[in-house]
Formats: C-alpha cells, sequence, structure tokens
C-alpha cells in the first residue's frame, strides 16, 4: 500500500470516529442537553466537519455532482441552532415554540446526516469478501445452536441461545459444559463457526483496507473527464470539441478492439489467417506489423499518448509480482544528448551517437539484486512498444545501458535523474513518430519445434 493510500485510510478511520462521536453527542444533546465542555466538543467536530467539506468541495471536478452527491454532509454542518438563536429577541410565544422544535428537528436531522454518512463504507465492507453471508450464517447456526441446546442439555430456550451466543463470540462455553453426546457436537459446531468469524472479520477488514479500494484506471479517469466535459458542453472551445472527439475516436477504437478479441477467442486459427479473407484479430495484426523505428520526426508524442503507453508497460507481468522496476521519462532534448554523447564516448561510437533523435526515451531500469530484472524490463518494453505501435508510434530498443551503468562518465547522469544506485538500466525505449514505414522484415518460422 503506498503513502496516498495510507493517508486514505488514517482519513477515513478519523473521520469515522469523529462521525461516531458527533453521533453520541447529537442523541445526547436531543435527550438531556449538553454541559460546557461537550458544547465545545461538539463544536470543535462541527467545524472539522465544516472544513472537510469545504476542502472536498474546492476539489471536486464536478461540483454540481459533488453538491448532489453529498446532501446529507451538507446537512450535517448547518448551524441550525444559530440560525433560530436570533428569535429570541421576539417576545412572541409561538416564534419561540416554531424555533424549539424546529431546533430539536434538526437536531434530529443532524443525527440521522452523520449516521447514514458512512453506509457507503459500512455496505462495501459487508460486502467485502462476502462477508455479509458469513454474518448471516453466524446468526442462524448460533439461533439453531440455542435451539439445539435447549433439548439436548435441557436447558431454558433462553439461556441455549444466550449459551450459543458466548460459545461463538468466545470460541468456548466457560463454566457450562455440556455433558450430553448431542450438546458436544452442538459446542463444537458453534465453536468452529466462531474461529471461522474470527478469521472472515480480520481477512475482511485486510482487504477492505489495504486492497479493497483500487485506484481508478486510466480509462475510467478519461471516461468521467469525458462525461464532465458533456456536461459542460456549452462553455467548449473548438479546441475543447476537437481533443473530446480524438479521445472518443480512441476509446471506440480500443471498444472495438476487445470486443473483436473476445469475439475470436475461441476460433483463433481460422481469424487470424489473413489469406481466407477474414478479420484479422487486431492485436495479432499490432504484433506483426510491429517494427524498429530508427527514424524519426520531429513531431512530439501527445501527453495522452505516452501515458497510454507508460500504463502499458506498468501492467507487464514481473516474477513475483516484484514490480522493483522503475519508468524514467526523458523529454528534454538537451539531458537525452548529453546521456546519448556519453554512451557514444564510453562505447567508443563517438560523440555524435544520438539514439536515433527520438522524441521521448524511457529507461527502464530494475534491482540489480532482483533474479528476474531483465525478463520483467523486457516485458516491460514490449507492452510499450505494442501500445506505441497500435497508436501509430515508433519505437526502438536501446540496450547499450545494460554493460555501462557503472561507468563513471554514466552513474551521475543516471543519479541525477533519480535512478536508484542499485539498479541496473536494462533497457531505453526509443518513442517518436517515423519518418517512413520501417520496412517488413521475414520472420523465420523454423525456429518452431513441436515435442511429442
Amino acid at each position: 500500500m503506498n503513502r496516498k493510500q495510507r493517508a486514505s485510510v488514517v482519513y477515513q478511520v478519523l473521520i469515522g470516529i469523529l462521525a461516531v462521536m458527533a453521533v453520541g453527542i447529537a442523541i445526547e444533546d436531543v435527550v438531556k442537553g449538553l454541559d460546557r465542555a461537550w458544547s465545545i466538543v461538539d463544536t470543535v467536530i462541527l467545524w472539522i466537519f465544516v472544513l472537510d467539506y469545504v476542502v472536498r468541495f474546492i476539489l471536486a471536478g464536478d461540483r454540481k455532482r459533488f453538491l448532489k452527491e453529498n446532501v446529507l454532509d451538507l446537512l450535517a454542518i448547518l448551524p441550525f441552532n444559530s440560525m433560530f438563536r436570533g428569535l429570541r429577541i421576539f417576545k412572541v410565544r409561538k416564534l419561540l415554540r416554531i424555533s424549539k422544535v424546529t431546533t430539536t428537528t434538526a437536531r434530529f436531522a443532524r443525527v440521522c446526516s452523520y449516521g447514514f454518512r458512512w453506509t457507503r463504507n459500512v455496505r462495501a465492507f459487508l460486502n467485502t469478501n462476502g462477508f455479509k453471508y458469513m454474518l448471516v450464517m453466524t446468526v442462524v447456526l448460533t439461533f439453531a445452536g440455542g435451539i439445539g441446546i435447549h433439548f439436548a442439555e435441557d436447558m431454558s430456550l433462553e439461556d441455549g441461545v444466550w449459551w450459543a451466543f458466548v460459545t461463538v463470540t468466545t470460541v468456548g462455553y466457560g463454566d457450562i459444559s455440556p455433558h450430553t453426546l448431542p450438546g458436544r457436537v452442538v459446542a463444537g459446531i458453534l465453536m468452529l463457526t466462531g474461529i471461522g468469524l474470527i478469521g472472515s472479520i480480520t481477512s475482511t477488514l485486510t482487504s477492505y483496507f489495504f486492497s479493497g479500494r483500487k485506484e481508478r484506471s486510466y480509462r475510467e479517469e478519461l471516461v468521467e473527464g469525458m462525461k464532465n466535459q458533456l456536461d459542460h458542453m456549452d462553455d467548449m472551445s473548438e479546441e475543447d470539441l476537437r481533443q473530446f472527439v480524438e479521445l472518443f475516436t480512441m476509446l471506440w477504437n480500443q471498444s472495438q478492439s476487445l470486443a473483436m478479441e473476445e469475439r475470436t477467442a475461441y476460433n483463433y486459427p481460422a481469424r487470424v489467417h489473413t489469406g481466407r479473407g477474414n478479420r484479422m484479430n487486431q492485436v495479432y495484426q499490432n504484433i506483426l506489423s510491429r517494427r524498429s523505428c530508427r527514424s524519426f520526426t520531429t513531431e512530439a508524442v501527445k501527453q495522452e499518448d505516452l501515458e497510454l503507453i507508460l500504463k502499458a508497460g506498468v501492467n507487464a507481468p514481473s516474477g513475483m509480482n516484484r514490480q522493483s522496476w522503475r519508468f524514467t521519462v526523458i523529454q528534454d532534448k538537451e539531458k537525452m544528448m548529453e546521456l546519448a554523447k556519453a554512451v557514444g564516448t564510453v562505447l567508443g561510437r563517438g560523440e555524435n551517437y544520438d539514439f536515433y533523435r527520438p522524441d521521448v526515451i524511457v529507461l527502464v531500469s530494475n534491482d540489480r539484486e532482483n533474479s528476474n530484472g531483465l525478463a520483467d524490463c523486457a516485458c516491460a518494453l514490449q507492452n510499450m512498444f505494442l501500445m506505441a505501435n497500435s497508436l501509430g508510434i515508433g519505437s526502438c530498443w536501446i540496450n547499450q545501458l545494460k554493460t555501462i551503468c557503472d561507468d563513471e562518465r554514466i552513474r551521475p547522469l543516471l543519479d541525477s535523474y533519480g535512478i536508484p544506485k542499485e539498479h541496473i538500466v536494462w533497457g531505453i525505449a526509443d518513442l517518436g513518430y517515423a519518418k517512413e514505414e520501417p520496412k517488413e522484415k521475414v520472420k523465420d518460422e523454423a525456429v518452431i519445434h513441436y515435442v511429442g
């Protein structure tokens, strides 16, 4: 779990604790009223929630939608008491009665607001790992066990249910031990149920806080942003509209590609053979058409395309899922040529060596202690090359750095890029638009060898 996720967990827990405290204080105020100390605590909590609401409102991308989805939060922070306290200047009994009723109603509304604020999180927790089913099963078995022990041990029904509850929650039956065989069977089942419940709670907490809150994918964020743009279409400029159409076209092509993959998954050999006139599987076509590019134009790679390429690299497989790699992106041409010149000098290729002058280079490095480091980086580079090809962007693998990372003329540059000293740069991805279509090369399929 990264720092952002840890901060999110701490924030949710603290806000949850404050919400529970606020509910208790609000109920106490409605029933008995608050003394000065608790009034101060209530005010402090209220201002914390006000600050929380204001900050979330400022950071919200779509504030209109935020207001719609957080009505209860807004209701919870409205200072109803202060609003109606001003009515006391009127010596009119009717208005004072209205003030009292309305203030009590507002207090009740605040209790409801605080209470329902976290229902989404509670539902999410109950749905994690199917915990709600375990909970229901435990309750059913507890009552069934209570009824069973009532007949087996001749207890009253109330004592039997209570004994079953204690057995499940403490994984034991304390001072009351069943003497009959049916009673001991019931006790054993209830103890196993208790062990299962405790294990389920532990695993559910772990899953909910550490792995249950996944960050949205780049595609999901893109779609969400496009939805927001549609809500404000009247304010969009011609450039905004052009970019919107380009993004929509890209997403549509990706969706069509995924749909084609699904349709061809069970008929792969027949559909990928171009000689039969059938439509080729687009993933397979992308693999066949990708070629190394060693001559680039000066046209810049779009940032959204670069992010998709990097996302493809990050989603490559890695040994034991260690993900110990690092992707260092260099777009500054001076820094790029400085590194190329150093590599050319060290390897005797001359100071004019230039990595073929791409628009962007990505240094893919990994921990030298990782025995799978080279394989992990190779998978990531291949993913990036294929993604680049699908976007019409040329690519080339530059592999010179793998043996000279620790050279005194190279390491200071890598240090300045933030690449850890324990990392080896296993490959560099050249990215840019090709000056001309790379020539197709015949691949030798005779290397395929079947055994058995």
